[in-house]
């Protein structure tokens, strides 16, 4: 019998439609972690399937795969300089528990990973624009 959930990394990522390009795509996924049990456990296997060497590249390979340059752009950890702060979402606490468990990389090294990210995002976009 199959199940009624996407398992491949692709069909998930196309189920949970990653990745994320404008703020309202961002709080209706959150709200969907938090309501949908369907959509957290595809989450879940999805960020499961992403994997990475270290937990910086597993924290670079999943913001990659779930957000684009450009929303990332208005994003921050904490919110400064007028910023969307995800440091409390749920899709970023089930990346955080995923992550340490396959890298057993403290909360503070996947913050400062994750924040690190999130602060080039304008300058990955410029590149990627003038290729």
């Amino acid at each position: 019998m199959e199940s009624a959930f996407p398992q491949r990394e692709q069909e998930i990522k196309t189920f949970l439609k990653f990745p994320l390009k404008h703020l309202t795509e961002l709080e209706s996924f959150e709200q969907q972690l938090k309501t949908e049990k369907s959509i957290l456990k595809s989450y879940q296997k999805f960020i499961k399937s992403i994997g990475g060497n270290t937990y910086k590249d597993f924290v670079s390979r999943l913001c990659k795969n779930v957000f684009t340059n450009s929303l990332a752009e208005c994003c921050s950890w904490l919110g400064r300089k007028n910023n969307y702060a995800i440091s409390s979402l749920e899709i970023t606490n089930q990346a955080f528990e995923i992550i340490h468990q396959q890298t057993k990389c403290t909360r503070k090294e996947y913050e400062t990973a994750f924040a690190e990210w999130l602060r080039h995002a304008k300058q990955r976009r410029v590149r990627e624009e003038k290729n």
